[in-house]
């Protein structure tokens, strides 16, 4: 997907010229002046990657993408938005919209080649997962359990109890969430890392994962239209799908704020079984390094010791040696000369290694009270 189309909506002449240049290296680049020229040449140009303003010429780029999102949705065509505005509202219309991603001006070279890259990676992905989904649907339409609401969080709520780590917390999540027919993404804390999961056959885009930061503070249940936020300490869900009917969207409220407070408690608890998972493997290490440096030192000074040994006899034999070699006088002195300065050295090492095994000693010390 290296080479899909770029069309960017853009009537001013001095913005396509900058973009014109930040994008010069691209092979399959179009340019149009207008929502109706943009959509009429689309279908030669896909699947590709649209860029527009939010607003062209009068013409609304959110309504652009409503069209686009409606009537080339087969073609796995992204849009992303160019805009000043960085507003949840503005976010929020142009995930209403269907888009996928913004990039705010002013803009740089860095952060817009990014985005396309990022574009064109969830337009690969996308085919991929449709064709993965069509293969699906049919198992999937058969599988769902004709539980009730409640039945069906309670049944959750036993899964994600039994979860032995976070891929199946989410698959418990997302297998009640999908016989809600919902689409959502959960954000969590995984080790302090923040994590963002789609439910199976979506990507997270941009815009969602913004939005699920920037209202996490904003009370336990966050609401837009059909979207909604609902915020724990270590965990949100962002539901893209809310029903219209009020009393349903008011069981599924109740349903979905006990099942995330669930899913919350586990995450709480899979960190810290993963915590304590590191912390007994970070003692065992220090345990093994200094059975490693104690067995170390104890050689060190075996070794230490028996070269005293071998070293005292060296000295003996030797003293015994000279006299009955016939050496003249000045000779003598000059072994002996020798024999002193290696006595020196030798004892200097031997002080050296007396130094190391005192360190070792308290390297050990400190490790052991760690």
């Amino acid at each position: 997907m290296a080479d899909c189309a770029i069309c960017i909506l853009e009537p001013n002449d001095i913005e396509r010229e900058i973009l014109e240049g930040i994008l010069a290296e691209e092979k399959d680049l179009h340019f149009f002046n207008s929502g109706e020229a943009l959509l009429s040449s689309l279908k030669m140009h896909l699947p590709a990657l649209v860029i527009t303003e939010t607003q062209v010429n009068g013409e609304s780029g959110y309504d652009i993408c409503r069209v686009i999102k409606r009537d080339f949705e087969a073609y796995n065509t992204t849009v992303v938005f160019l805009s000043s505005h960085t507003s949840v509202d503005e976010r929020l219309k142009g995930l209403e919209a269907g888009a996928d991603d913004y990039i705010f001006k002013p803009y740089d070279i860095i952060e817009l080649y990014t985005k396309i890259k990022a574009a064109r990676e969830r337009i690969t992905n996308q085919v991929a997962l449709k064709q993965q989904l069509s293969l699906a649907s049919d198992t999937a339409m058969q599988a769902m359990s004709a539980q009730s609401e409640m039945g069906c969080v309670l049944q959750a709520v036993r899964d994600m109890n039994c979860s032995s780590n976070f891929d199946q917390l989410c698959d418990a999540l997302f297998s009640c969430l999908k016989k809600f027919d919902l689409g959502c993404t959960v954000f969590f804390y995984k080790i302090k890392e923040p994590t963002y999961v789609p439910t199976p056959g979506r990507q997270v885009t941009p815009i969602e994962s913004q939005i699920i930061t920037m209202v996490r503070e904003q009370g336990r249940i966050w609401e837009r239209g059909s979207r909604a936020v609902f915020n724990f300490q270590r965990a949100s869900l962002l539901v893209l799908n809310m029903p219209e009917d009020s009393d349903k969207a008011g069981r599924l409220r109740d349903s979905l704020c006990v099942l995330m407070e669930a899913f919350d408690v586990r995450v709480d608890n899979l960190n810290k079984q993963q915590q304590l998972v590191n912390a007994r493997e970070r003692q065992d290490a220090v345990r093994e390094i200094c059975n490693l440096l104690s067995n170390a030192s104890s050689r060190l000074r075996d070794s230490v010791s028996n070269s005293h040994v071998a070293l005292r006899e060296l000295v003996n034999d030797f003293w015994e040696l000279v006299p009955r070699l016939g050496l003249e006088e000045d000779q003598e002195t000059a072994m002996h000369r020798l024999m002193d300065r290696a006595l020196e050295d030798i004892n200097r090492g031997f002080e050296e290694s007396e130094e190391t095994c005192a360190i070792v000693s308290r390297v050990i010390d400190r490790l052991q009270k760690i």
